[in-house]
This record gives C-alpha cells, sequence and structure tokens, in this order.
C-alpha cells in the first residue's frame, strides 16, 4: 500500500475538500506508485490563498536578516537530504539520478543566493 499524503495549508496538514485519491506513479515503471495525492479544490485553493495572504504581513514585516536565515535554513535541510531527495525525484519523474542530483544541488545554490 502506497502513502497517502494530505495537503499542507496555513502550517497544517490537511485531507483537502475531495475524497478523491490520484495515484503518483514512476513514469519509468507504472507497477511503482509512490502515493496517493489528494484531488485539490476550487476551495482547497482559496484557503491556501487566504493562508498566504494571511502570513505575508508576517514576512514582510521581518527583517532581512531573519528572512535570510530562513532560506538559509530551508537551503540547509536539503541538502543534508540531498541524496534521498534526488533519489525521490527520479523516481517520481522519471528522469536520469545524474539529472536529479543537479536540480537538487541547485536548488541549494539558489536558496543560498536568495538568503
Amino acid at each position: 500500500m502506497s502513502t497517502v499524503l494530505r495537503s499542507y495549508v496555513g502550517g497544517e496538514f490537511g485531507a483537502g475538500s475531495s475524497a478523491r485519491l490520484i495515484p503518483d506513479v514512476n513514469p519509468s515503471d507504472a507497477s511503482d506508485v509512490l502515493g496517493q495525492v489528494p484531488e485539490g479544490a476550487p476551495e482547497d485553493a482559496e484557503r491556501a490563498v487566504v493562508a498566504a495572504a494571511e502570513a505575508l504581513p508576517r514576512w514582510r514585516s521581518a527583517t532581512g536578516a531573519a528572512r535570510a536565515e530562513c532560506l538559509y535554513r530551508w537551503a540547509e535541510a536539503i541538502h543534508a537530504r540531498r541524496e534521498e531527495l534526488a533519489r525521490e525525484m527520479a523516481r517520481e519523474v522519471g528522469k536520469p539520478i545524474g539529472e536529479a542530483r543537479g536540480e537538487v544541488a541547485r536548488c541549494v545554490v539558489i536558496l543560498r543566493y536568495y538568503a
């Protein structure tokens, strides 16, 4: 049985409005189901927009140094799990592992740059 994922909105995981799940299948191996993804509904998108709008004032009022620290911690979290993330990316989209490793590394570089 594959993992059932949940939506993350407003700092909380939830099932979303729809009970329908969509299988996320490895395009290189149709028997490899990575997980079951909840089907989004318009009200889920609306909740996400509202949550983002509510979060914006806090992010805007943070100092540049505080925002940089947040981005830097995010980059470090990705860097610490880079091989795991690359393997899962390769599985999910069916790309070569070397290309997936490059994308993960590029993500870390971009986050550090903006930090």
